[in-house]
């Protein structure tokens, strides 16, 4: 003998869910009318998190930017003022790119710092951790290095995937470039020591 269940239980059951999702969607309606009516007439409350705790705003506040101080006085790790090595350089190629801009080449105790000439972004403040270099190669006076990131500014340019795709810093002189390899070894042992 075959039992069938009963259809009501089920679609009552579905009302149930529906009318608590029409209840809240009442119960937001009614907070947001006033708050709708408020931004109309001007007279908008600022929402805080001592007088906002259960309400939701739907607006994206818009992000706060923090200007990047000049090179010299840079202090994007907190941990120092100045470089550990600085030494100046005007050649340098990123994947496909090459700049002859010059550019003082910093070495801090956990990122190294230059700026590269972008052909349409113009001078772009470089900064690359220890944390994300691969492989790092000297050739004559040139430091080739890949990074393990995508570059924001240089995705058409650099893909950290292609074998080819490397950064590379031509120095004046081997006594620059030494120790900037220093200092970038240095640092990498000491991320890797950390880890």
């Amino acid at each position: 003998m075959l039992a069938s269940l009963p259809a009501e239980p089920a679609a009552s059951s579905f009302r149930r869910v529906s009318s608590n999702v029409s209840n809240a969607d009442t119960e937001l309606q009614q907070k947001l009318v006033p708050q709708q009516q408020d931004i109309a007439a001007g007279t908008a409350q600022q929402l805080t998190p001592e007088t906002n705790q259960n309400q939701h705003s739907f607006e994206q506040q818009a992000p706060k930017v923090t200007p990047v101080p000049a090179v010299e006085t840079s202090k994007l790790s907190g941990k120092e003022a100045a470089p550990a090595i600085s030494v100046l350089c005007r050649h340098f190629t990123l994947g496909q790119l090459r700049s002859d801009c010059p550019s003082r080449v910093e070495a801090f105790t956990d990122r190294l710092e230059y700026f590269f000439k972008h052909p349409s972004h113009g001078r772009v403040h470089m900064v690359m951790y220890y944390r994300d270099f691969g492989t790092v190669t000297v050739k004559k006076t040139c430091l080739v290095f890949k990074i393990m990131t995508v570059l924001d500014m240089f995705t058409a340019h650099y893909n950290p995937e292609e074998p080819q795709h490397m950064l590379s810093i031509i120095f004046d002189s081997a006594k620059d470039l030494q120790q900037i390899q220093q200092g970038v070894q240095q640092g990498i042992v000491a991320y890797a020591a950390a880890q």
